[in-house]
Order: C-alpha cells, then structure tokens, then sequence
C-alpha cells in the first residue's frame, strides 16, 4: 500500500482509494491522477481496502472486482455499507455485463473498463475535483 503526500486531514482534498491486484494498474492511476490536488492510497488487498474504509474517509473509491480472496460483489457491498457517501467507481472488463447489472442495483452507476483508458479517469476525477 502506498500514499500520497497531503495532509490527511485537510478538508480541501480529495482522498481517493485505488483497489486494484494488478500492481501496473494500481501503479499507472495513481501516476496519471499526480496533476490534481489528491491523496491517494493504493491497496491490493480487499480485506486492507475494506479496513481503511472503516478506519479512514475517503471521498472517491477506485475498485476492481476481480478479487482471487473474495467476492468483489461482497466488497463493494461493504464499501457502501461502511461509506454510503463514496463515490464509487468499479473497474470492469465489458464482458462482466450481469455483474455491471447487479451493481447498478447496488446504486453503483460509475464504470471504468479495463484496460483502464487514463484519459477518461482524468476526466471522471477532474469533474469529482471541481465538484469538491
């Protein structure tokens, strides 16, 4: 798990978490979104990623779900119990329609496909920072 720089409790930033088991990936969001004023904290891990959301505030969660240890259903379930108030954004590959299916009956109505395009995730989190 790796974090940026900011202030942890500096209202003005937007803390985003990147969950994501692919190390390249995780490693190529966080660097893409280094322009704007964020902090950001990358796990692999849905069991960490699921305890940081307890322990921690978070404004917007970047999500796999694809997860060799759990259910990623199971997870993002638990991210909107746990922060109802996230913006949530799954990472899906276009194949996955019954799961995008099942999200957005969760509420879930923002998607990135993978590969992830980074200029669209610019633009999803430059409009999220504006809005801040």
């Amino acid at each position: 798990m790796i974090s940026g720089s900011a202030a942890r409790d500096d209202p003005r930033r937007l803390r985003l978490l990147i969950v994501e088991s692919e190390e390249s990936q995780r490693k190529g969001m966080a660097l893409a979104l280094t322009k704007y004023s964020l902090e950001i904290v990358t796990t692999s891990d849905p069991l960490a990623a699921i305890r940081l959301v307890q322990e921690e505030r978070f404004d917007v969660i970047l999500s796999d779900i694809n997860f060799q240890i759990m259910d990623g259903l199971q997870v993002i379930s638990r991210f909107r119990q746990l922060a109802p108030e996230v913006v949530l954004v799954i990472l899906t590959a276009c194949a996955e329609q019954d799961i995008k299916k099942k999200l957005t009956q969760m509420g879930i109505t923002q998607f990135l496909e993978k590969p992830v395009n980074l200029d669209e995730l610019k633009r999803m989190i430059g409009e999220l920072h504006e809005m801040a």
